[in-house]
């Protein structure tokens, strides 16, 4: 049976399939209403060319958009107006519906060279017109013990149906003011959970990427090739620095004080002479090596030069203000959720990057315990290194960095060393991840949740360690010396 053709009004979204391969366009058709949208591939698609092309262009200009402008919900404070998109009106005029059969639908075809028409198959066509499609269902996306997926719903479309430039902006909290390393923010409530049920499978896999690509550094690349889950939650986002929150008290830069080292950079031969490291025992020595790795004997805190030093930021003993040097990507894990790898070699001793988050007090702290014990996880890493600091805590449950994905081994290829560069305030500091071997391209990167470093890493020192859940939850690293349990 011959296919026939009919007219194409608009592209009003797009999304991929449920294997993630082809992309499929909803196609709204000429002197038809919502409720008869179909999902067509390309090939289906036949001279539309310049449709698509205008759906591009608004598509970009939505995403734009959604970056530039953020819902916030919190109380007392209204968002501002978001700007109506101006629709561009597409090459093809509307006329009245006919009530004809469908041959002479056809038949109505504008003749005109720009006109775009799609093939579609007769068969997915009924005589009742209205009621002839059935909507098409996504999956269900239930969060669990080994993913971030979040809880999503869709709906029949209908007429009503919002279109991409509908959806709700990005939420975001307001700085109140800045340090040179924090960032003390306002108490916001808690984004909507639907907020992003009206995006489609692209949109949201799209959204997640355009916030890696604002992020410094290399390029943080998004790959699944496991399952359907387009991104990790989009409820999660992405900083650059500690969101210090309410009664979390910011260094005081009056009693900040630095070295007084070459304005070249500090000289690794001669570390007596750097005040940066007068905390530090005889024989004193600076942490890294000339290529700016950790040293093999450096000890679980590194005390790094600061902005009120003589040196410069290339000084070789600021590696990890200078922020992650390597390219990285999230990926699908069998098993175990999102994990991140390296694209490249990564020599033992390199910095990767820090653990970021909120900065709580140890209150709040007991208070999200709780919650998140009854979820079965954690990302709450306690700032106790020091005995006479006051207890701080770093969540990155909803504020982090791509390090909130690193998964727990029980043979590691990485460790968390306390970098202090605020002298003398020492309740909030660096929680940075350093290589402790080699690690070969590909190779997702680990460390282990409770801090245990094995005889072959560089300090034998305890490291500092994520805090426990009351949980007991199964190990699931797959190595040879694998202990059974999380915090096993």
């Amino acid at each position: 049976m011959p296919s026939k053709e009919y007219e194409v009004e608009k592209v009003v979204d797009e999304k991929l399939d449920r294997h993630g391969k082809v992309k499929l366009y909803r196609i709204r058709w000429l002197n038809y209403s919502a409720r008869s949208d179909t999902w067509e591939p390309p090939e289906n698609l036949s001279g539309c060319a310049e449709i698509l092309a205008e759906w591009d262009q608004k598509k970009r200009k939505i995403q734009l958009e959604k970056l530039e402008k953020t819902a916030t919900h919190k109380k007392g404070f209204k968002s501002p107006p978001r700007p109506k998109l101006k629709q561009h009106p597409l090459p093809l005029r509307k006329e009245a519906r006919s009530d004809n059969t469908t041959s002479d639908l056809k038949s109505k075809r504008l003749s005109k060279p720009s006109v775009s028409t799609a093939r579609k198959r007769a068969s997915s066509l009924s005589s009742n017109q209205e009621k002839r499609h059935r909507p098409e269902t996504n999956l269900r996306y239930i969060k669990n013990d080994n993913s971030d997926k979040e809880k999503e719903t869709t709906s029949e479309p209908s007429d009503t149906k919002k279109d991409i430039s509908d959806t709700l902006n990005e939420p975001f909290t307001q700085p109140l003011h800045t340090t040179s390393n924090f960032t003390v923010t306002n108490q916001v409530g808690p984004v909507r959970q639907n907020a992003y049920s009206y995006l489609s499978f692209y949109e949201k896999k799209e959204l997640f990427r355009e916030r890696l690509r604002n992020l410094e550094g290399p390029e943080i690349t998004l790959v699944n090739e496991v399952d359907d889950e387009p991104c990790p939650s989009l409820y999660f986002q992405f900083i650059t620095t500690y969101r210090l929150t309410e009664g979390v008290v910011p260094p005081d830069p009056n009693f900040q004080s630095g070295c007084t080292c070459s304005a070249d950079g500090c000289n690794l031969n001669d570390p007596s002479r750097c005040e940066c490291l007068d905390d530090l025992e005889e024989p004193k020595q600076f942490a890294y090596d000339a290529q700016g790795r950790v040293r093999r004997d450096a000890p679980a805190v590194i005390y790094e030069c600061n902005s009120f030093c003589c040196c410069p930021l290339s000084c070789p003993n600021r590696v990890v203000q200078r922020g992650r040097t390597l390219p990285l990507e999230i990926f699908k894990t069998k098993g175990k959720g999102w994990g991140v790898r390296s694209l490249r070699f990564i020599p033992s001793g390199t910095f990767i990057t820090c653990y970021l988050g909120e900065v709580i007090t140890s209150e709040e702290a007991a208070k999200r315990d709780k919650n998140y014990d009854q979820d079965g996880i954690t990302y709450l890493f306690d700032l106790d290194m020091f005995e006479d600091s006051s207890v701080y805590t770093v969540d990155a449950q909803t504020y982090g960095d791509v390090s909130r994905f690193f998964n727990h081994s029980c043979s590691p290829n990485l460790a968390i060393y306390s970098v202090i560069r605020n002298h003398g305030f020492r309740t909030i500091y660096d929680l940075a991840f350093f290589a402790i071997k080699d690690i070969k391209p590909l190779e997702e990167l680990t460390f282990d949740y409770a801090g245990v470093r094995d005889n072959s890493s560089q300090s034998s020192q305890q490291s500092q360690q994520m805090r426990s859940s009351k949980i007991r939850r199964k190990c699931k690293c797959g190595a040879t010396n694998c202990r059974g349990w999380l915090f096993g």
